[in-house]
C-alpha cells in the first residue's frame, strides 16, 4: 500500500500509546511528527505545518479544545480528529463549531481509526486536486515549450517564514488574507508569462522558462526583497527562504515539488 504524501501531527501525552499509534500512521503517511502536550503542539504546527493533527484533549494545563481553538484561528481548514479516554457532553459542545473530522474514545480501535483517516485524506486531497490539476497543465506545457525552444524550464519554491506567527500577531480574520497579500508581491515580481501558485501552508510555487542559475538568483533576490518591503499595520521586514530545482523532460510535477521540499527542510 503506497502512503500518503502528508505531514501529521500527533498529540498525546501518554508515551505508550503515543509510540504505538504513530507506529501505526508511519505505515500510511510519509511523516509523523509527536507532541506530548499542546504547547509543544503549538510550536510544531507552526513550525511545521503538518497537513493532518490528530490530538488527546485532555493535555493537563494546556487543554486539547484550547489547542484546536488557536489552530482553528489561524487555518479553519485542516483536518483535526479528536481522541479522549471518555466521553463529556459538555466537552462535545466545545467543539461542535471546531470542524472536527471525528471524536475517537480510547482504547482506539485501528479499524474506527482507519475510517476518520480514509474521511481526513479525502478532505486533504480535496484541498489541493482542483488546483493541482491546473498547475499540472500549466507544468507539462512549459516542458513542451521548453523542448521546442530547447530552453531551461525551472521551478522555484518559496516558503514565507512564521506565516502563523504573523497572523496571530496581525490578527487577521483568515490565513487566506494573508496569503493574498504574498501571492500579489509574488507575481509582481516575476514575468508576465511566469506562473505564480499557491500551496499547502505557507508555500508557493512559481514555474518559469529561459532560466540561467544567475537569472534564478536574481529573481529570488528579488522576491526577498519584495518580501522583506510589504508593510502590514506599519511592521516590514518579512522574510521567505528559496530553493529551485531545473526541470527535466521525464520529471512529474510531484516529482519536482518533492525534490523541493527536500532542499527547503
Amino acid at each position: 500500500m503506497n502512503k500518503v504524501t502528508a505531514t501529521v501531527l500527533y498529540v498525546e501525552n501518554d508515551c505508550d500509546i503515543r509510540k504505538g499509534i504513530s507506529a501505526y500512521l508511519s505505515y500510511k503517511f510519509t511523516n509523523i511528527i509527536e507532541a506530548k502536550d499542546a504547547e509543544i503542539a503549538y510550536q510544531l504546527y507552526q513550525a511545521k505545518k503538518p497537513d493532518l493533527i490528530i490530538t488527546d484533549i485532555n493535555l493537563g494545563k494546556f487543554k486539547g479544545i484550547e489547542l484546536i481553538q488557536k489552530i482553528r484561528n489561524i487555518d479553519k481548514n485542516i483536518p483535526i480528529i479528536i481522541t479522549s479516554s471518555y466521553f463529556k457532553k459538555d466537552k462535545l459542545l466545545k467543539i461542535v463549531n471546531l470542524n472536527i473530522i471525528d471524536y475517537i474514545i480510547k482504547p482506539i480501535e485501528k479499524a474506527t481509526l482507519q475510517f476518520a483517516l480514509d474521511v481526513a485524506v479525502s478532505q486533504i486531497l480535496s484541498m489541493t486536486d482542483n488546483s493541482q490539476t491546473i498547475v499540472e497543465l500549466e507544468f507539462n506545457k512549459l516542458k513542451q515549450i521548453s523542448r521546442i525552444k530547447k530552453e531551461h524550464a525551472c521551478a522555484v519554491f518559496i516558503n514565507i517564514n512564521n506565516l502563523s506567527l504573523i497572523n496571530d500577531a496581525f490578527s487577521f480574520n483568515s490565513k487566506s488574507e494573508l496569503i493574498k497579500i504574498f501571492f500579489e508581491a509574488l507575481v509582481l515580481s516575476v514575468k508576465k508569462n511566469d506562473l505564480v501558485v499557491p500551496l499547502m501552508g505557507d508555500t508557493f510555487l512559481i514555474l518559469l522558462l529561459d532560466s540561467s542559475l544567475y537569472k534564478i538568483e536574481q529573481l529570488t533576490n528579488k522576491i526577498k526583497n519584495k518580501i522583506k518591503n510589504i508593510e502590514i499595520n506599519g511592521y516590514r521586514n518579512f522574510t521567505c527562504t528559496c530553493s529551485m530545482e531545473f526541470i527535466n523532460h521525464d520529471d512529474s510535477l510531484y516529482e519536482v515539488i518533492n525534490r523541493l521540499k527536500e532542499k527547503n527542510n
